[in-house]
């Protein structure tokens, strides 16, 4: 649960993902969790994505969990890509009626669809070559 500084109200979080996961695992709802609802444009990714990775950061070494930041990265983005990527498009959307906020809801799915791939790629691309090596 969540209390707000300043604010008298309680979040709940949802604990579905109640089990041991990689860290970071978490951020990626925090990403593109308002993308998928249309509240936040998928072209903000680049942006949110160095507000939340920085502030994770913080918070693990303010607890004083030592992590390299390289593997907190991987877990956030590995599993966002594993959870994500593929299901970004609206695929029971498109089962129904071409609409303008169809195609606006498409497009904008397809642009997030690459720019998770654009964060992603250069995370694993250093993970690999870390078991190649």
């Amino acid at each position: 649960m969540l209390i707000c500084n300043g604010e008298d109200d309680l979040v709940v979080i949802d604990w579905g993902f109640g089990s041991p996961l990689a860290v970071g695992f978490d951020l990626g709802q925090l990403l593109v969790g308002p993308m998928h609802a249309g509240l936040t444009p998928a072209s903000d990714i680049a942006r949110i994505d160095v507000a939340i990775f920085d502030a994770y950061l913080g918070g693990l070494a303010d607890e004083g969990y030592a992590a390299d930041p390289e593997d907190v990265r991987f877990g956030y983005l590995g599993s966002l890509f594993a959870r994500s990527l593929f299901t970004a498009l609206p695929t029971v959307e498109l089962r129904g009626p071409d609409s303008d906020s169809l195609r606006r809801t498409v497009r904008e799915r397809v642009v997030l669809t690459r720019a998770m791939l654009d964060l992603t790629a250069p995370v694993v691309r250093r993970r690999l070559a870390r078991v190649d090596a």
